[in-house]
C-alpha cells in the first residue's frame, strides 16, 4: 500500500485517539515548589484546619522529645523530626485526634557555658546570676526560631506558633510539682555521695550525661607497706609461725593496682575478697630482696610485667585471713585497714583494691559500710586544694611535716596534670612496682568532652529502690525499680531489644543524681539557716516557690534583689525563723529532670494535650501513644521519662516507644555538632528538597546506623522519579473523568481492572501494617513494588489499547478510568506521610467528588476491604498465571524486536501450547482465553492448542519458567489497523473506513 496514503489515514484519524494529557509536571522542582506550598499551608492555616477535622476523635498524641536550642538542627535531628511528622501524619489520616505540639530544651550546660565564654570564662565582678540568665534566654530564644524554621522547611507540621518550652514559667511550676510530688512520697534524699562530676563544667553528672570514649591512662602497681595487724589477725599468726618472720615484716607491703593515681591521695583502705586465694611472695627487685601479698590467680601475671627475679611463693591462703591487717599510706603516713567486698575480681590487677570513698561509686559504698572516712581534696574545678583546705580534706595528722614533699606538689594541681607527677615520686621513693600506660574506655562529660571524676559531694537525688508508701499507686508495696520494669514490660517497643536495653539499664542503674552546680535552670527550692546549716526544704515551701515561679518564672529564685530568701519562704516558716539569716541553696535541676517531667509539664497540663491519655489494654492510660528519640535515649529521655512518670503517676508516660538510630557520615562516624560533619537540615532541603531527603530517610532501617550523604540521597531520587511518573501516568488518563458521573459500581468493573485493585489492596494492608509496626522502609518497598512493577510494567501497559482507543464513554474505558482513579487516590493517600509536598500537588491535579477534602493531608487513610479496595483470591490467582505467561512471550517477542524482525507485539500472532487441564482449564476454556490473552500480551491474536507433543512439532520451544507451556510467535499477515495497531483480520470490514479495524471504526463513527 502506498505509504503516502497510510500516512494521510494516519492523520485522519490521529485525533480520534484519546491520548492521556495532564497538567502535573513530569519535573518536580521541589526546590522551588516546597517553599510555595509550605507559605500556603501557613497562610491557610492547614495544621488548625486537620485539628478542626480530627475534633472528638480517638486521641493519639506522639509527644516530642524537645531538641536542644543550641546551634542549627543537623541532620540527625532533623531524621529525627521527619520520622515523628510521618508517624503523626499517618495516624492523623487514620482518623485519631494526634496533635503535634512541638518543643525545646531551654536550659543547661551549654548555653550558659556559651554565654559565660563571651563573659571571658566566668561571671564578671559586677554580673550578676540574673544577668547571666537573661543572656542565656536570649540565646535560647535566637536559636528556637532559627531551628523552627529549619523543621518547617522538612515539611513536618505543628504547633509552631505554640511551642512547648523549658523556659515557660507554666512548664517550670510543673518541674516543681514532679519534685514536690517525689518528696511528698518519700523518694528525694539529700546525701553526701560520690557522684559523676565534670570539671570542666564544674558539676554533678547523671549517667544519662556520659559518654564512653577511649583515653590513656597510666596503669601503676603500688605497694602499700603493712603496718599493723590486731590481736587475732590470722595473718599475723601464719608470717609468726615463720622463721624468716622478721625479714618478711621488715620489708612486707601489699599490692595494689590503679588507672587513676591521682586518687592515691584520698586512699583510705584497700579491699580483697574474702574467699579468694592469696600469697605471700618473696621477690628480688633491683637487687633487693621484698615481700608482699596479692592475689594468687594474678602472681605470674604482675611478676612478667614487673620483671620480679626469684619470686617464690611463702605462703597461700584465703582472703578472710587478712582480716585486721593494716597498713600505712605511703606518703601521707595515716593508719589504714584491710576491707573486704564482692566487687572485688580477679581479672585483672591484684586482687586487692585501692578504696577511696572520695573518688568512687563502689568505694563510697564500701566506706560507708565500714565507717571509713570520705577524703575529697579536689576542688570543682578538678584540682588539689591548697593549704590548709587540703590538709584538713586530707585527713592527715597536725603532727604531720611534708618533708617528701608531697602535699607541696600536689597543691593546685589539675588532677589529670599531678596523676605523671605522682608516679614518678612513688618510683623515687620505692614504692612503684610497676608502671605502663593502659588504654580504655574512660566515661567523658556529654557536654563538654572531658574526662569526668567521681567526686564527694552533697547532692539530691531521687532514690530508685524506694517504696511508694500509697497503696493506691502502689498497692503492692513494690520497689520503684520493680513497678519501672513492670511498666517496660507492658509497654511495646520498636525495635523489640529495645525493651531489653533499657530494662538491663533500670536493673542496675544507681539512684539518680538530680542537683548541678549551675546558673541557667530551674532551682531546687531549698533553703539554708546560715548559722546552723540547717536545710529546710518541706511540702509547703515547694508549693510556695511552686506557686511564685507559676506567676513570675524560676528567675526569682536568683534576683536576690528583689526577692530575697525570706520572701520566697511560706509565711508561717517566714515567722518561725525571723531573725535569723536564711539563704537559697544554689542547686539547680539537672536538665534531664526538666525534659523528663514534660509528661506533666506538658501532657497533663497543655490544653491541646491534657485529655488525651492513650488507653492501654490494660486497663491504664499511659500520658502519650508514642515516644521516638535515637537510641542513646534509653539512657537519657526515655529513662528518666518513665523514673518520673511511674513514680508520680503510676504508669509509664507512654504507650509505644520508637527507638531511631544515629546518622553517620561517609566514614561511618556518628554525626555531631561538635565534629561538625553533618550539614543544617535545611540546607539539605534547600540543596536537594525535603521530600527527597523524606523518601530516603522513609526508605530505610533507621533502627540501625544511617548513612547520610548528598550522593547518597541523590541515588534515592530515581525512586522518587517512578512514584511520581506512576501517578503521572495514571491521572493523565482521567482528563475526561468525573467521579461524580462517570465512576462505574465496582461489580461492573472488567477483570483486569478488579485485579489492579486487588493488587492496591493488598498493598494497602502491607503498607498500614507496616506503618502500624513503624517500619517505613517496608512501607515503602511495597509502595515502589505497587507503582514500579505492579501498575508501570503490568497493568498500565496493558490498559493502554482501551484507554486510547475505545470509545470515551465506553464501558471497558469508564472501568480502566475508575481503577485509574482509585489508584492514584490511594497511591496519593499512601504517599502523603512521606512526599507531603508532592502529594499536595498530586491532590490538586485527581478529580475528586463532591465534598473531598482541599488537601491531601485533611484526607483518610485507605482502608483495604471498604468500597473498591477488596481483595480477590481468585483473580489474584488467575493473573498471577497470565502474567507469568506473558514474560514468557515478552522474552521471545524482545528477542525478535533485536532480530529486526516485527516493530510491535501487535505485528504478531501466539499460539501456546500446554496439556489440556494442567495450566490453561482453570482459566477458561481456548475460546474464553483467546479473547482476553491478546490484551494480556499485547499481541494481535492468540491461539491455544492442548492437543498433541509440542515438544516434537516445528517452531514450538518451550517456556522458560512456567511448566509444561511451549510457543510459537510469529509474524501476522494481517493488515494493520492505522489507528490502534492491532492486526485483527478485520481491517476495512467497514467500508467508510478501510484503514481501520471494525472495533474503530465504530468508535470513530458509531453505529446509528
Amino acid at each position: 500500500m502506498n505509504e503516502d496514503v497510510l500516512k494521510a489515514a494516519k492523520e485522519r484519524y490521529k485525533s480520534t485517539v484519546l491520548l492521556p494529557k495532564t497538567d502535573f509536571p513530569m519535573k518536580a522542582g521541589l526546590q522551588e515548589r516546597e517553599p510555595a506550598l509550605q507559605k500556603q499551608w501557613d497562610e491557610t492555616g492547614l495544621y488548625r484546619q486537620i485539628r478542626a477535622a480530627r475534633k472528638g476523635a480517638r486521641p493519639w498524641v506522639l509527644h516530642d522529645g524537645p531538641p536542644y536550642a543550641n546551634g542549627d538542627a543537623h541532620t540527625g535531628t532533623g531524621m529525627n523530626k521527619i520520622l515523628k511528622d510521618m508517624v503523626v501524619k499517618f495516624r492523623t489520616m487514620q482518623g485519631f485526634d494526634s496533635p503535634y505540639v512541638p518543643g525545646w530544651d531551654c536550659h543547661g550546660l551549654p548555653i550558659e557555658h556559651k554565654m559565660l565564654a563571651e563573659l571571658g570564662g566566668k561571671l564578671p565582678e559586677g554580673t550578676t546570676a540574673l544577668q547571666l540568665r537573661e543572656k542565656c534566654l536570649e540565646y535560647a530564644t535566637r536559636w528556637i526560631d532559627i531551628q523552627r524554621n529549619q523543621f518547617k522547611s522538612a515539611g513536618v507540621l505543628g504547633r509552631w506558633d505554640e511551642p512547648y518550652l523549658t523556659t515557660n514559667p507554666s512548664y517550670e511550676a510543673n518541674v516543681l510539682h514532679v519534685f514536690s510530688e517525689l518528696f511528698k512520697r518519700g523518694f528525694i534524699t539529700r546525701a553526701k555521695r560520690s557522684v559523676h562530676w565534670s570539671w570542666a563544667a564544674q558539676s554533678a553528672l547523671a549517667e544519662a550525661e556520659l559518654e564512653y570514649e577511649d583515653r590513656t591512662d597510666p596503669s601503676v602497681y603500688v605497694r602499700f607497706p603493712v603496718s599493723s595487724c590486731g590481736k587475732d589477725c590470722k595473718f599475723r599468726e601464719l608470717v609468726e609461725a615463720r622463721d624468716d618472720s622478721n625479714e618478711v615484716w621488715a620489708t612486707l607491703a601489699l599490692l595494689i593496682w590503679t588507672t587513676t593515681p591521682w586518687t592515691l591521695p584520698a586512699n583510705v583502705a584497700v579491699a580483697a575478697h574474702e574467699k579468694a586465694e592469696y600469697v605471700l611472695v618473696r621477690y628480688s627487685r633491683n637487687g633487693k630482696v621484698e615481700h608482699m601479698v596479692l592475689a594468687e590467680a594474678l602472681l605470674k601475671l604482675v611478676a612478667e610485667k614487673a620483671k620480679l627475679a626469684d619470686v617464690r611463693v611463702l605462703e597461700t591462703f584465703p582472703g578472710e585471713v587478712l582480716r585486721g591487717v593494716g597498713y600505712s599510706h605511703p606518703f601521707l603516713e595515716t593508719a589504714c585497714p584491710v576491707v573486704f567486698a564482692d566487687y572485688v575480681t580477679l581479672d585483672d590487677g591484684t586482687g586487692l583494691v585501692h578504696t577511696a570513698p572520695g573518688h568512687g561509686k563502689e568505694d563510697f559504698e564500701t566506706g560507708k559500710r565500714e565507717k571509713l572516712p570520705v577524703v575529697c581534696p579536689v576542688d570543682e574545678a578538678g584540682k588539689f586544694f591548697v593549704g590548709e583546705r587540703l590538709r584538713k580534706d586530707l585527713g592527715v595528722s597536725v603532727t604531720f611535716e611534708d618533708s617528701r614533699g608531697w602535699l607541696k606538689m600536689l597543691e593546685g594541681q589539675n588532677i589529670f596534670k599531678a596523676n605523671p607527677l605522682i608516679v614518678e615520686k612513688l618510683r623515687e621513693e620505692g614504692w612503684l612496682l610497676h608502671d605502663e600506660p593502659v588504654k580504655h574506655s574512660y566515661p567523658h562529660c556529654w557536654r563538654t568532652h572531658t574526662p569526668v571524676i567521681f567526686r564527694a559531694t552533697e547532692q539530691w537525688f531521687v532514690q530508685i529502690d524506694h517504696v511508694d508508701p500509697d497503696r493506691h499507686l502502689n498497692p503492692q508495696g513494690k520497689t520503684l525499680r520493680q513497678r519501672l520494669l513492670e511498666e517496660i514490660a507492658a509497654s511495646r517497643w520498636f525495635p523489640a531489644w529495645g525493651q531489653t536495653r533499657i530494662s538491663n539499664m533500670v536493673e542496675n542503674r544507681p539512684d539518680w543524681c538530680v542537683s548541678r552546680q549551675r546558673y541557667w535552670g530551674i532551682p531546687i527550692p531549698a533553703f539554708r539557716v546560715k548559722a546552723t546549716g540547717e536545710v529546710l526544704l518541706t511540702n509547703e515551701t515547694n508549693a510556695h516557690v511552686m506557686s511564685l515561679v507559676e506567676k513570675h518564672g524560676s528567675n526569682i529564685w536568683f534576683d536576690d534583689a528583689n526577692w530575697p530568701a525570706e520572701k520566697l519562704l511560706p509565711p508561717a516558716l517566714a515567722a518561725k525563723y525571723q531573725g535569723k539569716a536564711i539563704e537559697k541553696l544554689g542547686d539547680i535541676f539537672d536538665v534531664w529532670f526538666e525534659a523528663g517531667s514534660s509528661f506533666q509539664s506538658v501532657m497533663r497540663t497543655d490544653a491541646a494535650l491534657k485529655d488525651k491519655a492513650f488507653a492501654r489494654a490494660d486497663g491504664k492510660s499511659p500520658h502519650a501513644g508514642m515516644y521516638l528519640e535515637g537510641d542513646d535515649q534509653h539512657r537519657g529521655w526515655f529513662q528518666v521519662s518513665l523514673i518520673l512518670s511511674v513514680a508520680t503517676t503510676g504508669v509509664s508516660p507512654f504507650r509505644d516507644c520508637l527507638t531511631c538510630a544515629f546518622v553517620v557520615d561517609e566514614k561511618g562516624e556518628k554525626g555531631s555538632k561538635s565534629k561538625g560533619n553533618m550539614w543544617p537540615i535545611d540546607q539539605g532541603v534547600k540543596d536537594l528538597g525535603a521530600d527527597l531527603i523524606r523518601l530516603y530517610f522513609a526508605s530505610l532501617d533507621t533502627s540501625s546506623p544511617v548513612p547520610v550523604t548528598y550522593k547518597l540521597i541523590q541515588a534515592g531520587g530515581e525512586t522518587y522519579r517512578k512514584l511520581r511518573n506512576t501517578y503521572r501516568a495514571l491521572v493523565s488518563n482521567l482528563f475526561d473523568y468525573d467521579p461524580n458521573t462517570d465512576a462505574l459500581p465496582y461489580a461492573d468493573l472488567l477483570p483486569l481492572d478488579q485485579w489492579a485493585l486487588s493488587q492496591c489492596a493488598a498493598t494497602v494492608e502491607t503498607v498500614t501494617a507496616a506503618l502500624e509496626r513503624y517500619e517505613f522502609h517496608v512501607a515503602m518497598r511495597a509502595l515502589h513494588d505497587l507503582a514500579n512493577v505492579t501498575l508501570s510494567s503490568q497493568y498500565i501497559d496493558l490498559r493502554k489499547d482501551v484507554l486510547y482507543c475505545e470509545a470515551a464513554t465506553s464501558k471497558a474505558r469508564r472501568s480502566a478510568q475508575t481503577a485509574y482513579w482509585v489508584l492514584a487516590d490511594t497511591l496519593t493517600r499512601l504517599l502523603s506521610p512521606v512526599l507531603v509536598h508532592t502529594v499536595e500537588d498530586m491532590w490538586q491535579h485527581l478529580p475528586k467528588p463532591q465534598g473531598t477534602a482541599a488537601s491531601a493531608h485533611l484526607a483518610l487513610w485507605p482502608v483495604a476491604g471498604e468500597g473498591y479496595l477488596r481483595r480477590d483470591p481468585a483473580l489474584d490467582s488467575k493473573f498471577r498465571v497470565l502474567l507469568q505467561v506473558k514474560a514468557e512471550t515478552d522474552r521471545v517477542l524482545d528477542r525478535m524486536r533485536k532480530d529486526k524482525k516485527i516493530g510491535k507485539g501487535y505485528d504478531t500472532q501466539v499460539v501456546l501450547g500446554a496439556v489440556a487441564g494442567e495450566l490453561f482449564a482453570p482459566l477458561g476454556t481456548p475460546e474464553e482465553l483467546a479473547g482476553v490473552l491478546p490484551e494480556m500480551l499485547n499481541v494481535s491474536a492468540v491461539a491455544i492448542d492442548v492437543s498433541g507433543d509440542h515438544a516434537a512439532l516445528q517452531d514450538f520451544e518451550p517456556a522458560t519458567d512456567v511448566k509444561g507451556l511451549w510457543l510459537k510467535v510469529v509474524e501476522s499477515a494481517e493488515t494493520a489497523c492505522v489507528r490502534c495497531f492491532r492486526r485483527t483480520g478485520d481491517v476495512g470490514s467497514i467500508a467508510a473506513h478501510e484503514h481501520l479495524c471494525a472495533r474503530c471504526a465504530n468508535v470513530v463513527s458509531p453505529a446509528g
